[in-house]
């Protein structure tokens, strides 16, 4: 039987309250969590959420500020 963990990412931005970008899913290997294991997990989705921000693959409408420069 597989066991994991799955860890809610919150994010805030400055003084604004802080929102949940999602979750990442980390394995448990013989009762422990590696702390490796969680460091590159967070770094795939925080990368995966920078892609998304730089280039949003849904169109929500929001003029693209990169043009008006």
């Amino acid at each position: 039987m597989r066991v994991e963990i799955t860890l809610p990412v919150h994010v805030r931005v400055g003084d604004h309250a802080a929102g949940c970008w999602g979750e990442v899913t980390v394995p448990v290997v013989g009762g422990r969590v590696s702390n490796r294991a969680v460091r590159r997990m967070l770094a795939d989705f925080l990368r995966a959420a920078a892609d998304e921000i730089e280039k949003p693959m849904v169109d929500e409408g929001v003029p693209d500020a990169a043009a008006d420069r």
